[in-house]
């Protein structure tokens, strides 16, 4: 282990002492519906709050240590509290990504308004579900929201979409330097430059609503792939892809990945 890990795992280790993460962990949620809800730990602490900062400090870190001479790609990696770094580097810091998507030409859903979302919602005030007619102008927007692809839209189904749609919103509102809105440009973003290449999925150098809620959506769809019992998180088991690969994956270490861990690795390109 060279002395720039060394250095970055000492630090990562301090931080995370300081923010008394081995003193507590989250409690089990029967559905977690929005991406950025964390079960909370207690009444006074939101271990998602402080994961996200966490990450932010650990990102900028691996960026300054990635420009020193000599450093590469693989000589800093995030793992959690844990001693694993020599471990975890040898066996995963050359894996090859089978996710990757080419998004260069790729056409995203819309981001649906609030008022048909608002229309949608009354309309599943007094039904169960609400039908999709092929013919109909609705139709793609009803689509979007049909995430089972069952023609029909449930009020589970809405109340998904309208959470990440605000965990969209919560996303630009503090990430976006200028606006704090979409589109957020590079210049502008406040996390880490390999954070803004996993969200910019056209390559246009900007983030639109719409690529976060694409990821968003990818994330949902790997949790619901593998959660076999629908705790709304995976265990090892659930994942089956070794204790070792799981290790990587759970960034607070407490033997579960929830949706807005999914999504961290979707956009960083660790799933």
């Amino acid at each position: 282990m060279n002395w720039k890990t060394v250095v970055a795992t000492n630090i990562i280790t301090t931080i995370l002492i300081c923010l008394g993460f081995f003193s507590y962990g989250p409690e089990k949620t029967i559905e977690a519906n929005n991406l950025n809800e964390k079960p909370k730990a207690n009444s006074n602490t939101d271990l998602y709050y402080e994961l996200s900062e966490l990450y932010e400090r650990v990102e900028k870190l691996e960026d300054h240590i990635q420009k020193q001479p000599g450093a590469s790609e693989s000589s800093v990696v995030f793992y959690g509290p844990s001693e694993k770094s020599e471990k975890l580097t040898s066996k995963l810091s050359n894996e090859p990504n089978d996710n990757t998507i080419n998004d260069s030409q790729k056409h995203f859903d819309p981001v649906i308004s609030n008022e048909f979302l608002e229309k949608i919602e009354m309309d599943l005030s007094s039904e169960e579900s609400v039908s999709i007619d092929p013919n109909s102008t609705e139709r793609q927007a009803l689509t979007t929201l049909d995430t089972n692809q069952d023609h029909k839209v449930t009020k589970k189904e809405l109340r998904q979409y309208k959470n990440m749609k605000k965990s969209a919103d919560r996303f630009a509102r503090k990430n976006n330097l200028g606006t704090g809105s979409y589109p957020i440009s590079k210049s502008s973003f406040r996390r880490s430059d390999k954070t803004f290449a996993g969200l910019d999925l056209n390559h246009d150098q900007v983030i639109d609503e719409e690529e976060y809620m694409e990821m968003s959506r990818r994330a949902r769809q790997e949790l619901s792939k593998y959660d076999i019992d629908r705790s709304s998180y995976l265990d090892s088991e659930e994942l089956g892809q070794g204790q070792v690969r799981f290790d990587y994956l759970d960034q607070d270490q407490d033997g579960r990945l929830y949706l807005y861990e999914i999504l961290e690795a979707l956009i960083r390109s660790r799933w």
